[in-house]
């Protein structure tokens, strides 16, 4: 076995044989936790094996949830999973909060599918020579009270004398980094999704003590969808006059999508189906039809995405229109470049990306050149548990780029309400991999995001987020220490299992944030262990927090009434 340091990374390769088989082993270890392993199998002579198999044993205290194969965010419970063409099930995590670890099997000459409602169109090619075998390969997860072990087998396999195949697999230790609190609780955004007037976005945000604004496209700074190219001296004048106000800029930068109104769109017809998707399967569109645009210059089987039509302004009458393009090609080198541009030229705090098709190495690269000015990626999610994305969890399917996150944004088509609480915990939360997160849809829950040290966005829908830095920075939370629900030093226990609690703890204080999961309402008397919570309690009150909470007393010793699906902030003191 050899062994190489090459900077971040460490690479391994190894090789043996037998009478009938010689296989070749080489991997990479990232400094961020991600292992990269390539198996390869080559026949000297036709061989025949009852089963080719991959098994991890890992401890029962590392194996409370799982994610993946048919599980989304639960308690770890037994798996048996057969591979399926029309899923994107490819990946499988187990783990705790403080140590977990996702697989990922992988075909000969994968190709990474892509993602949203534009997943059909290219679909995850499931690793029917290797793993799945034809069908006689599958996965099994089996749950034990010391040991869980996990097992991807083949079934009975056969190769030709000369054929080779690649068992191809990843691994990716969580969490990445420890959670960075004091960053989360510090970044505030206003982000709205209507159009409105970016100056007046910024003077806003100012007076609320939001410090960072995102910039959709469609905007008249950004008019156009992943091209912040064309308006760029009044987004630089914007961008001037945030920065001014002590309030950075993140502009809507991705490489999913590709607008009509670039000037490179001709370039990208000349390469032929290098850069450009063409349609392939009943993928779905934002939009019913294909613009007559797209169609004229790139014909009908061109992948229409997102549009806008410009009613009023510098391009009434005009439209965005964008199109699909292939992912991991040159073009994410354009990206990177792109993004170098911006922020040397342009003078952007951060990008906010969607959902996308940008791999480890992409993202890397542009966390690097974002740290010249200490940027961010803030990055939103759609909920892809429906057949449109092929069924899979947002947290397995980006897993490889978490680690260069600074913020997320989970996301459309999550129903907090709805959701178990430790389906929040490992989809929604961030927490097991190290991030930290916000809510979107409906707004949010607050006191459900309280459980999680989460907030939603000012703007997006609804204006109440400064309510809740409100009450942070009352309480003085980036001081605090978080225990949430799940942590074994939790000082507060509410005597029912569907009304779940995180306390914020500070020397001589505490905020006991409480959510009722239940369907009915909920009578609790919370016990409070003074040894963890570090001091004896003499005052509990609710604090007020705007149009989320009305201010009061609370008794802790009379007892609580949390109605159904409904919460309770208290602070302690002293």
């Amino acid at each position: 076995m050899t062994l190489e340091k090459n900077g971040g990374s460490v690479s391994i390769s190894a090789s043996g044989e037998s009478a009938g088989l010689q296989v070749k082993l080489a991997g990479i270890l990232h400094y961020e936790g991600s292992v990269d392993y390539k198996i390869l199998v080559t026949a000297k002579q036709d061989f025949s094996c009852s089963n080719i198999s991959l098994k991890a044993k890992i401890n029962a205290s590392c194996a409370q949830f799982i994610n993946g194969l048919g599980a989304y965010g639960s308690y770890a419970h037994n798996i048996r999973y057969k591979w399926e063409e029309t899923k994107q099930q490819d990946t499988f995590y187990v783990g705790a909060v403080n140590a977990g670890v996702r697989f990922k099997w992988k075909a000969q000459d994968y190709v990474r599918p892509l993602v949203n409602i534009y997943y059909k169109n290219l679909p995850l090619h499931i690793p029917t020579e290797t793993w799945d075998n034809g069908g006689r390969g599958g996965i099994r997860f089996e749950t034990g009270k010391e040991v869980c072990v996990l097992d991807a087998y083949t079934g009975a396999f056969r190769i030709k004398a000369g054929e080779s195949l690649s068992f191809d697999f990843e691994l990716h230790f969580t969490p990445f980094k420890p959670v960075d609190y004091k960053k989360h609780y510090a970044v505030r955004h206003s982000h709205y999704n209507n159009l409105k007037n970016g100056y007046k976005q910024v003077d806003e945000a100012a007076g609320l003590g939001l410090n960072y604004v995102n910039i959709h496209h469609g905007s008249e700074y950004h008019p156009f969808i992943n091209y912040p190219f064309i308006e760029t001296e009044n987004l630089k004048h914007l961008v001037q006059y945030a920065a001014y106000k002590d309030i950075g800029v993140n502009v809507y930068y991705t490489v999913r999508e590709h607008s009509n109104h670039m000037a490179e769109v001709f370039a990208y017809k000349a390469l032929g189906d290098e850069i450009i998707y063409r349609k392939n399967g009943d993928g779905h569109s934002w939009w019913k039809g294909v613009p007559e645009w797209l169609t004229e210059y790139f014909g009908d089987t061109i992948l229409p995405a997102w549009r806008v039509y410009y009613k009023h302004g510098k391009y009434k009458g005009d439209a965005d229109i964008s199109f699909i393009v292939r992912p991991d090609s040159r073009l994410d080198n354009y990206y990177i470049e792109g993004l170098d541009w911006l922020i040397k030229n342009i003078g952007i705090k951060g990008i906010y990306i969607d959902d996308t098709s940008l791999d480890r190495t992409t993202v890397e690269r542009a966390k690097k050149v974002l740290a010249q000015n200490g940027g961010m990626i803030d990055m939103h999610m759609w909920n892809h548990e429906e057949p449109r994305a092929g069924d899979t969890s947002c947290m397995n399917l980006y897993t490889e780029i978490l680690p260069f996150l600074d913020s997320l944004w989970i996301g459309e088509g999550y129903a907090y309400k709805k959701l178990s609480p430790e389906y929040l915990l490992m989809e929604v939360s961030g927490i097991p991999y190290g991030n930290a997160s916000q809510m979107l849809e409906g707004g949010g829950e607050p006191f459900i995001g309280m459980l999680y040290a989460m907030n939603n966005r000012y703007g997006w829908g609804v204006k109440n987020a400064h309510h809740i830095y409100k009450l942070w920075d009352d309480f003085g939370i980036e001081d605090s220490e978080m225990r949430g629900w799940w942590h074994s030093q939790n000082p507060v226990c509410t005597g029912n299992d569907e009304v779940k609690a995180t306390v914020y703890l500070k020397k001589g204080s505490a905020l006991i944030c409480m959510y009722n999961f239940g369907r009915h309402a909920a009578y609790i008397r919370p016990r409070i262990q003074e040894t963890l919570l570090g001091f004896s309690p003499r005052t509990a009150f609710r604090p007020h927090i705007g149009t989320i909470q009305h201010g009061g007393r609370a008794d802790l010793h009379k007892g609580l009434r949390l109605g159904a699906k409904k919460g309770m902030i208290l602070e302690v003191k002293a």
